[in-house]
Protein backbone atom coordinates (compact mmCIF):
# COMPACT_ATOMS: atom_id res chain seq x y z
CA UNK A 1 0.00 0.00 0.00
CA UNK A 2 3.16 2.65 1.07
CA UNK A 3 4.48 1.78 -2.56
CA UNK A 4 1.87 2.47 -4.05
CA UNK A 5 1.39 5.46 -2.19
CA UNK A 6 5.16 6.33 -3.36
CA UNK A 7 4.46 5.62 -6.66
CA UNK A 8 1.36 8.14 -6.75
CA UNK A 9 3.94 11.02 -5.43
CA UNK A 10 6.15 10.05 -7.94
CA UNK A 11 4.03 10.29 -10.81
CA UNK A 12 2.44 13.86 -9.10
CA UNK A 13 6.18 15.13 -8.94
CA UNK A 14 6.48 14.47 -12.28
CA UNK A 15 3.90 16.20 -13.65
CA UNK A 16 3.62 19.26 -11.47
CA UNK A 17 7.11 19.29 -9.45
CA UNK A 18 8.22 18.62 -6.25
CA UNK A 19 6.86 22.11 -4.38
CA UNK A 20 3.37 21.75 -5.54
CA UNK A 21 1.05 22.19 -2.13
CA UNK A 22 -2.41 23.89 -1.14
CA UNK A 23 -2.29 26.04 -4.84
CA UNK A 24 -1.60 23.08 -6.96
CA UNK A 25 -3.53 22.69 -9.92
CA UNK A 26 -4.65 18.78 -8.34
CA UNK A 27 -6.01 20.43 -5.69
CA UNK A 28 -8.00 22.51 -7.02
CA UNK A 29 -9.40 19.98 -8.77
CA UNK A 30 -10.43 18.23 -5.61
CA UNK A 31 -11.78 21.47 -4.57
CA UNK A 32 -14.11 21.78 -7.47
CA UNK A 33 -15.34 17.95 -6.80
CA UNK A 34 -12.96 15.15 -8.10
CA UNK A 35 -12.18 13.05 -5.88
CA UNK A 36 -9.53 11.36 -7.42
CA UNK A 37 -7.35 14.77 -7.16
CA UNK A 38 -8.65 14.59 -3.48
CA UNK A 39 -6.96 11.34 -2.42
CA UNK A 40 -3.53 12.61 -4.64
CA UNK A 41 -3.28 15.52 -2.45
CA UNK A 42 -3.77 13.04 0.17
CA UNK A 43 -1.02 11.02 -0.97
CA UNK A 44 1.12 13.89 -0.92
CA UNK A 45 0.10 15.04 2.91
CA UNK A 46 0.67 11.52 4.13
CA UNK A 47 4.16 10.79 2.69
CA UNK A 48 5.01 14.38 4.56
CA UNK A 49 3.59 12.04 7.64
CA UNK A 50 0.80 14.68 7.68
CA UNK A 51 -1.62 12.08 9.09
CA UNK A 52 -4.57 14.55 9.92
CA UNK A 53 -4.34 16.60 7.04
CA UNK A 54 -3.86 13.30 4.60
CA UNK A 55 -7.29 11.98 6.47
CA UNK A 56 -9.18 15.32 5.61
CA UNK A 57 -8.31 14.90 1.99
CA UNK A 58 -9.01 11.11 1.77
CA UNK A 59 -12.15 11.47 3.99
CA UNK A 60 -13.19 14.20 0.97
CA UNK A 61 -12.32 11.32 -1.49
CA UNK A 62 -14.50 8.95 0.18
CA UNK A 63 -17.56 11.03 0.25
CA UNK A 64 -16.82 12.05 -3.68
CA UNK A 65 -16.87 8.06 -4.17
CA UNK A 66 -13.52 7.54 -5.04
CA UNK A 67 -12.87 4.14 -3.27
CA UNK A 68 -8.95 4.21 -2.87
CA UNK A 69 -9.77 7.30 -0.50
CA UNK A 70 -11.68 5.04 1.48
CA UNK A 71 -9.27 2.52 1.52
CA UNK A 72 -6.66 5.08 3.04
CA UNK A 73 -8.76 6.58 5.16
CA UNK A 74 -9.65 3.06 7.80
CA UNK A 75 -6.04 2.36 7.34
CA UNK A 76 -5.06 5.74 8.70
CA UNK A 77 -7.99 5.52 11.18
CA UNK A 78 -7.15 1.84 11.93
CA UNK A 79 -3.26 2.66 12.97
CA UNK A 80 -4.00 5.79 14.79
CA UNK A 81 -1.94 8.14 12.54
CA UNK A 82 -4.16 11.33 12.69
CA UNK A 83 -4.07 10.93 16.64
CA UNK A 84 -7.40 8.99 17.40
CA UNK A 85 -7.97 5.02 16.51
CA UNK A 86 -11.25 3.94 15.59
CA UNK A 87 -11.70 0.23 14.84
CA UNK A 88 -15.44 0.71 14.01
CA UNK A 89 -14.88 3.68 12.05
CA UNK A 90 -12.16 2.15 9.87
CA UNK A 91 -14.78 -0.47 9.18
CA UNK A 92 -16.81 1.58 7.57
CA UNK A 93 -14.54 2.90 5.56
CA UNK A 94 -13.03 -0.41 4.21
CA UNK A 95 -16.61 -1.52 3.48
CA UNK A 96 -17.28 1.33 1.34
CA UNK A 97 -14.20 1.19 -0.55
CA UNK A 98 -14.85 -2.76 -1.10
CA UNK A 99 -18.39 -1.70 -2.50
CA UNK A 100 -16.40 0.50 -4.81
CA UNK A 101 -14.04 -2.35 -5.81
CA UNK A 102 -10.98 -1.67 -4.27
CA UNK A 103 -9.00 -4.51 -3.93
CA UNK A 104 -7.10 -3.58 -0.67
CA UNK A 105 -10.24 -2.35 1.17
CA UNK A 106 -11.77 -5.90 0.59
CA UNK A 107 -8.73 -7.35 1.62
CA UNK A 108 -8.58 -5.19 4.82
CA UNK A 109 -12.18 -5.67 5.12
CA UNK A 110 -11.34 -9.18 5.34
CA UNK A 111 -8.55 -9.17 7.59
CA UNK A 112 -10.76 -7.63 10.33
CA UNK A 113 -13.24 -9.32 10.12
CA UNK A 114 -10.80 -12.85 10.16
CA UNK A 115 -9.51 -11.23 13.30
CA UNK A 116 -12.53 -9.81 15.19
CA UNK A 117 -11.41 -5.86 14.72
CA UNK A 118 -14.29 -3.31 14.91
CA UNK A 119 -16.42 -6.04 13.92
CA UNK A 120 -17.24 -9.89 15.51
CA UNK A 121 -15.27 -12.45 13.78
CA UNK A 122 -16.61 -13.36 10.74
CA UNK A 123 -14.98 -16.92 8.35
CA UNK A 124 -17.63 -17.00 5.78
CA UNK A 125 -17.18 -13.23 5.12
CA UNK A 126 -13.58 -13.07 5.48
CA UNK A 127 -13.08 -16.48 2.61
CA UNK A 128 -16.06 -14.16 0.87
CA UNK A 129 -13.90 -10.54 1.09
CA UNK A 130 -10.37 -12.43 0.03
CA UNK A 131 -11.66 -13.90 -2.91
CA UNK A 132 -13.30 -10.32 -3.96
CA UNK A 133 -10.10 -8.74 -3.46
CA UNK A 134 -7.70 -11.14 -5.31
CA UNK A 135 -10.19 -10.90 -8.31
CA UNK A 136 -9.57 -7.38 -8.02
CA UNK A 137 -6.17 -8.03 -8.72
CA UNK A 138 -5.06 -6.57 -5.15
CA UNK A 139 -1.85 -8.26 -4.75
CA UNK A 140 -2.19 -8.57 -1.05
CA UNK A 141 -5.37 -10.21 -1.04
CA UNK A 142 -4.09 -12.85 -3.00
CA UNK A 143 -1.97 -13.65 -0.68
CA UNK A 144 -3.80 -13.92 2.11
CA UNK A 145 -6.19 -15.79 0.38
CA UNK A 146 -3.38 -18.27 -0.53
CA UNK A 147 -2.46 -18.34 3.45
CA UNK A 148 -5.95 -19.42 4.04
CA UNK A 149 -5.75 -22.84 1.87
CA UNK A 150 -1.78 -23.27 2.98
CA UNK A 151 -2.85 -23.30 6.43
CA UNK A 152 -6.19 -24.50 6.21
CA UNK A 153 -7.37 -21.51 8.37
CA UNK A 154 -11.48 -21.36 7.74
CA UNK A 155 -10.78 -23.29 4.70
CA UNK A 156 -9.94 -26.72 3.45
CA UNK A 157 -6.39 -27.11 3.16
CA UNK A 158 -5.48 -27.40 -0.48
CA UNK A 159 -1.67 -26.65 -1.58
CA UNK A 160 -2.50 -26.24 -5.45
CA UNK A 161 -4.97 -23.32 -5.18
CA UNK A 162 -2.38 -22.19 -2.16
CA UNK A 163 0.05 -21.91 -4.94
CA UNK A 164 -1.97 -20.88 -7.93
CA UNK A 165 -3.01 -17.66 -5.68
CA UNK A 166 0.31 -16.87 -4.49
CA UNK A 167 1.83 -17.12 -8.33
CA UNK A 168 -1.15 -13.98 -8.94
CA UNK A 169 0.19 -12.26 -5.83
CA UNK A 170 3.80 -12.52 -7.21
CA UNK A 171 2.91 -11.78 -10.72
CA UNK A 172 1.13 -8.45 -8.97
CA UNK A 173 4.58 -7.68 -7.69
CA UNK A 174 3.74 -9.01 -4.23
CA UNK A 175 7.31 -9.32 -2.77
CA UNK A 176 5.73 -11.92 0.25
CA UNK A 177 3.41 -13.82 -2.33
CA UNK A 178 7.05 -14.59 -4.12
CA UNK A 179 8.12 -15.94 -0.97
CA UNK A 180 5.60 -17.86 -0.07
CA UNK A 181 5.50 -19.34 -3.44
CA UNK A 182 8.94 -20.18 -3.34
CA UNK A 183 8.24 -21.82 0.02
CA UNK A 184 5.88 -24.14 -1.99
CA UNK A 185 8.32 -25.23 -4.84
CA UNK A 186 10.91 -25.90 -2.37
CA UNK A 187 8.78 -28.26 0.13
CA UNK A 188 6.91 -29.84 -2.60
CA UNK A 189 3.56 -29.02 -1.40
CA UNK A 190 0.91 -27.93 -4.38
CA UNK A 191 3.78 -28.53 -6.76
CA UNK A 192 6.68 -30.66 -7.99
CA UNK A 193 9.60 -30.08 -5.95
CA UNK A 194 11.68 -27.80 -7.89
CA UNK A 195 14.80 -26.40 -5.28
CA UNK A 196 16.21 -23.92 -8.62
CA UNK A 197 12.62 -22.41 -8.80
CA UNK A 198 12.67 -21.53 -5.35
CA UNK A 199 15.78 -20.23 -5.25
CA UNK A 200 14.46 -17.69 -8.38
CA UNK A 201 11.40 -16.81 -6.41
CA UNK A 202 13.75 -15.97 -3.24
CA UNK A 203 15.51 -13.95 -5.37
CA UNK A 204 12.55 -11.77 -6.86
CA UNK A 205 11.47 -11.66 -3.59
CA UNK A 206 14.77 -10.24 -2.16
CA UNK A 207 14.99 -8.18 -5.16
CA UNK A 208 11.43 -6.50 -3.92
CA UNK A 209 13.37 -5.91 -0.49
CA UNK A 210 11.23 -8.60 1.46
CA UNK A 211 13.66 -9.09 4.55
CA UNK A 212 12.48 -13.38 4.76
CA UNK A 213 13.02 -13.46 0.74
CA UNK A 214 16.39 -12.46 1.29
CA UNK A 215 17.02 -14.30 4.21
CA UNK A 216 15.79 -17.74 3.09
CA UNK A 217 17.90 -16.66 -0.53
CA UNK A 218 20.77 -16.58 1.97
CA UNK A 219 20.21 -19.72 3.41
CA UNK A 220 20.11 -21.50 -0.09
CA UNK A 221 23.66 -19.74 -0.42
CA UNK A 222 25.13 -20.52 2.13
CA UNK A 223 24.27 -24.29 2.07
CA UNK A 224 23.94 -25.02 -2.19
CA UNK A 225 20.64 -25.40 -2.14
CA UNK A 226 19.23 -24.57 -5.46
CA UNK A 227 22.47 -23.13 -6.23
CA UNK A 228 25.92 -23.04 -6.26
CA UNK A 229 27.53 -22.62 -2.74
CA UNK A 230 28.26 -18.89 -2.22
CA UNK A 231 29.15 -18.10 1.16
CA UNK A 232 29.91 -14.23 -0.42
CA UNK A 233 26.76 -14.15 -1.87
CA UNK A 234 24.58 -15.57 1.18
CA UNK A 235 26.58 -13.08 3.38
CA UNK A 236 25.43 -10.58 1.25
CA UNK A 237 22.09 -11.30 1.45
CA UNK A 238 21.74 -11.94 4.86
CA UNK A 239 23.25 -8.57 5.45
CA UNK A 240 20.36 -7.13 3.35
CA UNK A 241 18.22 -8.99 5.15
CA UNK A 242 19.22 -7.72 8.48
CA UNK A 243 19.26 -4.22 7.07
CA UNK A 244 15.57 -4.61 6.42
CA UNK A 245 15.23 -5.31 9.85
CA UNK A 246 14.51 -8.85 10.12
CA UNK A 247 16.24 -10.30 13.24
CA UNK A 248 16.98 -13.52 11.47
CA UNK A 249 19.17 -12.10 9.70
CA UNK A 250 21.06 -10.38 12.09
CA UNK A 251 21.56 -13.45 13.76
CA UNK A 252 22.67 -15.39 10.23
CA UNK A 253 25.02 -12.47 9.42
CA UNK A 254 26.01 -13.42 12.65
CA UNK A 255 26.87 -16.67 12.26
CA UNK A 256 28.96 -15.63 8.93
CA UNK A 257 31.36 -13.52 10.62
CA UNK A 258 31.97 -15.77 13.84
CA UNK A 259 32.41 -18.65 11.64
CA UNK A 260 34.58 -16.38 8.79
CA UNK A 261 32.46 -18.46 6.08
CA UNK A 262 32.46 -15.15 3.02
CA UNK A 263 33.88 -12.75 5.31
CA UNK A 264 37.12 -12.68 7.41
CA UNK A 265 35.84 -14.14 10.59
CA UNK A 266 35.70 -10.97 13.63
CA UNK A 267 33.72 -12.38 16.75
CA UNK A 268 33.17 -8.28 17.34
CA UNK A 269 31.08 -8.20 14.67
CA UNK A 270 28.96 -11.35 15.44
CA UNK A 271 28.69 -9.90 19.00
CA UNK A 272 27.20 -6.58 17.32
CA UNK A 273 24.83 -8.48 14.71
CA UNK A 274 23.63 -11.06 17.65
CA UNK A 275 22.63 -7.90 19.65
CA UNK A 276 20.79 -6.70 17.37
CA UNK A 277 18.93 -10.01 16.70
CA UNK A 278 18.32 -10.01 20.16
CA UNK A 279 16.85 -6.89 20.79
CA UNK A 280 14.31 -7.72 17.88
CA UNK A 281 13.45 -10.97 20.23
CA UNK A 282 15.04 -14.18 18.10
CA UNK A 283 16.25 -16.54 20.75
CA UNK A 284 18.96 -17.58 19.07
CA UNK A 285 20.91 -14.41 18.35
CA UNK A 286 19.74 -14.09 22.17
CA UNK A 287 21.63 -17.85 22.76
CA UNK A 288 24.60 -17.05 20.87
CA UNK A 289 25.41 -14.12 21.95
CA UNK A 290 25.06 -15.91 25.59
CA UNK A 291 27.39 -18.96 24.54
CA UNK A 292 29.89 -16.25 23.58
CA UNK A 293 29.58 -14.15 27.09
CA UNK A 294 29.98 -17.52 28.73
CA UNK A 295 32.61 -18.76 27.39
CA UNK A 296 34.36 -15.08 26.96
CA UNK A 297 34.67 -14.84 22.92
CA UNK A 298 34.81 -11.19 21.47
CA UNK A 299 33.68 -10.32 25.14
CA UNK A 300 34.58 -10.40 28.12
CA UNK A 301 34.13 -13.34 30.28
CA UNK A 302 30.65 -12.63 31.97
CA UNK A 303 28.41 -15.34 33.51
CA UNK A 304 25.88 -13.45 34.86
CA UNK A 305 25.16 -12.00 31.08
CA UNK A 306 25.39 -15.15 29.95
CA UNK A 307 22.35 -16.12 32.20
CA UNK A 308 20.42 -13.40 31.36
CA UNK A 309 20.65 -14.35 27.60
CA UNK A 310 20.30 -18.00 28.30
CA UNK A 311 16.90 -17.14 30.36
CA UNK A 312 15.68 -14.69 27.59
CA UNK A 313 16.27 -17.33 25.17
CA UNK A 314 14.42 -19.63 26.68
CA UNK A 315 11.57 -17.72 27.32
CA UNK A 316 11.30 -16.82 23.47
CA UNK A 317 11.33 -20.69 22.63
CA UNK A 318 15.08 -21.73 22.35
CA UNK A 319 15.20 -25.43 23.74
CA UNK A 320 19.02 -25.14 23.60
CA UNK A 321 18.74 -22.14 25.69
CA UNK A 322 16.78 -23.64 28.35
CA UNK A 323 18.72 -26.70 28.42
CA UNK A 324 21.66 -24.16 29.09
CA UNK A 325 20.17 -22.49 31.89
CA UNK A 326 19.15 -25.81 33.53
CA UNK A 327 22.63 -26.74 33.09
CA UNK A 328 23.91 -23.34 34.88
CA UNK A 329 21.43 -24.06 37.63
CA UNK A 330 22.35 -27.61 38.02
CA UNK A 331 25.76 -27.28 38.48
CA UNK A 332 26.34 -23.27 39.94
CA UNK A 333 27.88 -22.22 37.37
CA UNK A 334 27.43 -17.95 37.18
CA UNK A 335 25.00 -18.74 39.70
CA UNK A 336 23.98 -20.03 42.94
CA UNK A 337 23.13 -23.66 42.66
CA UNK A 338 19.32 -24.35 42.73
CA UNK A 339 18.32 -27.89 41.84
CA UNK A 340 14.57 -27.14 42.49
CA UNK A 341 14.83 -24.54 39.27
CA UNK A 342 17.08 -26.64 37.20
CA UNK A 343 14.19 -29.83 37.88
CA UNK A 344 11.22 -27.63 36.83
CA UNK A 345 13.27 -26.78 33.50
CA UNK A 346 14.31 -30.04 32.66
CA UNK A 347 10.87 -30.95 33.31
CA UNK A 348 9.29 -28.56 30.58
CA UNK A 349 12.33 -29.25 28.10
CA UNK A 350 11.12 -33.75 28.70
CA UNK A 351 7.79 -32.78 28.10
CA UNK A 352 9.08 -30.82 24.55
CA UNK A 353 10.63 -34.43 23.82
CA UNK A 354 14.06 -33.01 24.16
CA UNK A 355 16.32 -35.84 24.98
CA UNK A 356 19.20 -34.35 27.09
CA UNK A 357 16.41 -32.49 29.25
CA UNK A 358 14.84 -36.10 29.99
CA UNK A 359 18.47 -37.36 30.73
CA UNK A 360 19.53 -34.63 33.18
CA UNK A 361 15.95 -34.88 34.93
CA UNK A 362 16.68 -38.63 35.39
CA UNK A 363 19.83 -37.83 36.48
CA UNK A 364 18.63 -35.94 39.31
CA UNK A 365 15.66 -38.84 40.03
CA UNK A 366 18.69 -41.10 40.66
CA UNK A 367 21.32 -39.58 42.75
CA UNK A 368 18.26 -38.09 44.75
CA UNK A 369 19.23 -34.43 44.08
CA UNK A 370 15.41 -33.26 44.73
CA UNK A 371 14.71 -35.63 47.27
CA UNK A 372 14.70 -38.79 47.96
CA UNK A 373 16.25 -41.55 45.38
CA UNK A 374 13.70 -42.25 42.78
CA UNK A 375 15.03 -45.49 40.56
CA UNK A 376 11.92 -46.30 38.75
CA UNK A 377 11.60 -42.57 37.76
CA UNK A 378 14.89 -41.94 36.92
CA UNK A 379 14.85 -45.21 34.47
CA UNK A 380 11.52 -44.30 32.92
CA UNK A 381 13.20 -41.14 31.94
CA UNK A 382 16.19 -42.81 30.77
CA UNK A 383 14.27 -44.75 28.42
CA UNK A 384 12.46 -42.19 27.12
CA UNK A 385 15.90 -39.75 26.67
CA UNK A 386 17.17 -43.29 24.57
CA UNK A 387 14.06 -43.21 22.68
CA UNK A 388 14.15 -39.81 21.24
CA UNK A 389 17.44 -41.11 20.19
CA UNK A 390 20.21 -39.77 23.36
CA UNK A 391 23.24 -42.80 22.85
CA UNK A 392 23.60 -41.95 26.66
CA UNK A 393 20.25 -42.28 27.40
CA UNK A 394 20.28 -45.83 26.19
CA UNK A 395 23.43 -46.27 28.33
CA UNK A 396 22.13 -45.05 31.70
CA UNK A 397 19.01 -47.06 31.08
CA UNK A 398 21.21 -50.13 30.19
CA UNK A 399 23.27 -49.72 33.51
CA UNK A 400 19.97 -48.91 35.70
CA UNK A 401 17.95 -51.54 34.40
CA UNK A 402 20.66 -53.97 35.33
CA UNK A 403 21.69 -52.35 38.96
CA UNK A 404 17.34 -52.64 39.89
CA UNK A 405 17.67 -56.19 38.92
CA UNK A 406 20.31 -56.78 42.02
CA UNK A 407 17.63 -55.56 44.60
Amino acid sequence: MKKSLFLSFLILSSLFGEGWKKESIIEKNCQGGDGKSCFQVGVEYELDKNFKTALEFYEKSCKLNYGRGCSEAGVIIALGEAGFKDEKKAVEFYKKGCELNVGNACKNLGFVYQRGIGVDKNSSKTVELYKKSCELNSSEGCKDYGWLFESGEIVKRDYKKAVSLYKKSCDLGNSIGCKNLGWMYQNGLGVEKDLKKAFELYDKSCQKDYSVGCLNLGWMYETGTGTTKSYKKALQAYKKSCDLGSPFGCKSLGWMYQNGLGVEQNIKIAVKLYEKACRGNYSLGCFNLGVLYDNGKGVKQDKKTAIKLYEKACNLGSNIACYNLALSYDNGDGVEIDKKRALKIYEKLCQKNHSKGCLRLGVLYYFGKIGKKNYPQALKLFKKSCDLGHKQGCEYYDILKEEMRKY
